[in-house]
């Protein structure tokens, strides 16, 4: 399996605008973008599941610690984007959204981990926006979302969601706006590796 192509894995929290700053950062740099809906897709297409049924274990962890093998369906979501997750880092340069990828490549030779992060407020007023709610109502969904991001990444990695020492940079989107953080990646990227051709 190749391991040097540059994958760049961005974590996020909710609301923090990460899938568009990934996007962004994607195209300015000419290769692909695995998002949420992505894996998705291709993992209902290669597992012959409803991509509804997916979606709902996506980024999940098992809801008791102690299961057998085969009878966890997010363990299974898991395990087979994890493969999924692998075989397309290796078939070209990429962004990877989510899913524990830093750890799930942490083997490959030539990975950036970022996270996006930005404060609660403007998270807030962005969901709610973005998904015509309340503000309570999306202040709710927050942090219900991120603390099964958290669970599902620690459960998994063992190591904490968030944790700057598990990242090369770390981005708050409300100093910049998501274009103009994106395009501080970009440099960050271009920087970091003079050897890869971007």
């Amino acid at each position: 399996m190749k391991k040097d192509n540059l994958v760049i894995n961005i974590g996020r929290q909710k609301g923090s605008g990460g899938h568009y700053v990934a996007e962004m950062l994607a195209e300015k740099l000419g290769i692909p973008c695995y998002d949420e809906a992505a894996l998705i897709k291709e993992t209902a297409k290669r597992s012959g599941e409803d991509e509804t049924a997916v979606t709902k274990q996506d980024e999940k962890r098992p809801m008791h610690p102690f299961y057998f093998a085969g009878q966890s369906v997010p363990a299974e979501i898991f395990n087979r984007q994890s493969k999924l997750i692998r075989e397309l880092a290796a078939q070209s340069d990429c962004v990877i959204v989510g899913h524990c990828s830093d750890y799930v490549v942490k083997d490959f030779d030539n990975i950036i981990n970022v996270f996006i992060t930005a404060p609660l407020g403007d998270r807030i007023a962005r969901v709610a926006r973005r998904e015509d709610i309340s503000i309570s109502k999306a202040e709710k969904l927050i942090k219900d979302v991120d603390h099964e991001r958290a669970g599902y990444y620690q459960f998994y990695t063992q190591q904490r969601w968030a944790d700057c020492q598990n990242f090369h940079l770390c981005v708050d989107t409300s100093q910049l706006g998501l274009k103009d953080s994106a395009e501080l990646i970009y440099h960050f990227v271009k920087n970091r590796k003079k050897d890869v051709e971007i």
